[in-house]
């Protein structure tokens, strides 16, 4: 096995373990501001891409040094290696849900390792072939600094558009926490929505964030006190209610 290829391997490990951290790291943070310019600090699909692109330009870091001499054209294989994650998490979680009608856990971790090897695979194919013209180094270096410069800007300052919308809050970008004082009179009136078959659809957060989509449109906002609370109620109520539609992040 050659070093380039090892060195891709364990990329794989490294970008799909600490990006799995990040996703709670916001959160373990106190919600600080400043952590979320490289963590999730929402379930919108759009800051789950940074789960793979921060742990890949900083495995691009430590990389860099040790494959100087063995790699052809490191900085354009990095680049499109890098690029292709968030691609492919975006096309893949589109499709299957398409296809399903909804979104499901198994299959979001699924799509994000998926992207994840891929990119790795990628950089490696490149990087094994014939060199290519220094002239794209610049070039790469610029569009990494490009897409991470965005997902700190867009952070802060998140467009109204699908990929940045939160279906737990539905808000865009740092939300406000629900205070503790909320908490039981949140979660009891969206329990209360589904017994009497108010709601149409559920969502769950690995943070324990909850919404319910009403029929009538609007949505009601909680945490629930143990992780699948909701999940159970709406099982609960389906056969009063018929079908609810659930979806967990």
């Amino acid at each position: 096995m050659s070093k380039i290829l090892k060195w891709e391997i364990w990329g794989m490990a490294f970008i799909s373990l600490f990006g799995s951290l990040l996703h709670f790291t916001f959160n373990w943070a106190g919600r600080f501001w400043l952590v979320g310019a490289f963590s999730a600090v929402n379930e919108s699909t759009w800051e789950h891409l940074k789960l793979a692109v921060v742990p890949a330009i900083i495995w691009l870091l430590i990389e860099r040094k040790t494959l100087k001499a063995e790699a052809h054209n490191f900085f354009l294989a990095k680049t499109i290696g890098l690029f292709a994650m968030p691609i492919l998490i975006v096309a893949l979680f589109y499709f299957y849900a398409a296809i399903l009608g909804d979104n499901f856990l198994p299959l979001d971790i699924g799509t994000f390792f998926v992207a994840v090897i891929i990119g790795q695979i990628i950089s490696y194919k490149i990087m094994k072939a014939s060199e290519f013209s220094q002239k794209y180094n610049g070039i790469c270096v610029a569009l990494i600094v490009i897409l991470m410069a965005s997902f700190v800007v867009f952070t802060y300052f998140p467009p109204k558009f699908f990929l940045f919308h939160d279906p737990v809050s539905g808000g865009y970008g740092i939300v406000k926490k629900i205070e503790n004082s909320d908490l039981n009179v949140s979660w009891g009136r969206i329990k209360e929505a589904i017994n009497n078959c108010e709601v149409e659809r559920v969502f769950q957060a690995h943070s324990r964030d909850v919404s319910a989509d009403l029929k009538n449109g609007s949505k009601l906002n909680g945490i629930e006190p143990e992780i699948d609370d909701i999940i159970d109620i709406a099982v609960a109520a389906e056969s009063k209610c018929g079908r609810i539609i659930m979806a967990t992040e």
